[in-house]
């Protein structure tokens, strides 16, 4: 049985920022499809899989704003 190759993944961590979840998993199901990442929270930090890094931009639309 063939199964297409899986696109590669970075890992990106994303640490001392205050990171809105449900923004963060909308942006990464846009960019790269569902499916094609996986995101843990742990430890007060984001460890993202990704086919490509999270610009500063992107991860400013994620954050929280008080």
């Amino acid at each position: 049985m063939f199964s297409p190759p899986k696109t590669p993944k970075i890992c990106q961590i994303i640490e001392d920022r205050y990171i809105n979840e449900d923004k963060l998993l909308e942006l990464c199901k846009d960019k790269f499809g569902l499916g094609n990442y996986r995101l843990r929270f742990k430890f007060n930090k984001w460890y993202l899989e990704v086919p490509s890094l999270l610009d500063e931009d992107a991860l400013i639309q994620c954050e929280m704003h008080f």
